[in-house]
Order: C-alpha cells, then structure tokens, then sequence
C-alpha cells in the first residue's frame, strides 16, 4: 500500500487480508507535497513506530515507508518493530 495516511492503514490490511493469502504489507506516506518537493512535516519516527506497532498486530508482514520519510523512520522500524516469524492466525 502507498500513498495512503498511516492512520487508514489498519483498516487497509484487514480489508486485503480478506482476499489475499499472501504476505501483508505497509508503506505509507507522512508529510506533505509541496510542489515541486516533498515536504518533512509529518510523523516523527517515534510516532511512525506506534501506528506501525498497530499495523503489526492487524497482519502486516512487511512494513517500510513512502513519501516523507526518511531513514530515521526506517532505522526506528528495524531495530524496535518485533520480528514475527509466523503468519498472522498461526500460533506464536
């Protein structure tokens, strides 16, 4: 998924996992586009990590990022998202 706020993705990932079988991702966007840039208003990674947390626990297998952000959002998913190594509805 991209070019969508991080809030409406938890809604996203249940609505996929409902005809797909497969993994289960986010990347979304946070800031703003200002043309012709692309402007860094958005999330701290701090806060990119909580909505990614909740897209977690939804199902998502994969999580990065889109539009806005930045390897400070990226390090804060690799180091402190918890690695799940089964599919969602699996027992842990």
């Amino acid at each position: 998924m991209r070019h969508a706020d991080p809030p409406v993705i938890p809604d996203a990932i249940e609505m996929t996992r409902r005809y797909v079988a497969g993994p289960t991702g986010a990347c979304p966007q946070t800031g703003s586009w200002m043309p012709p840039d692309w402007v860094l208003d958005g999330l701290t990674p701090d806060h990119y990590l909580r909505h990614a947390s909740t897209w977690a626990q939804r199902g998502a297998q994969l999580t990065g990022g889109c539009c806005g952000t930045g390897p400070g959002h990226i390090r804060a998913l690799a180091e402190r998202l918890p690695r799940h190594r089964t599919t969602p509805g699996q027992p842990t």
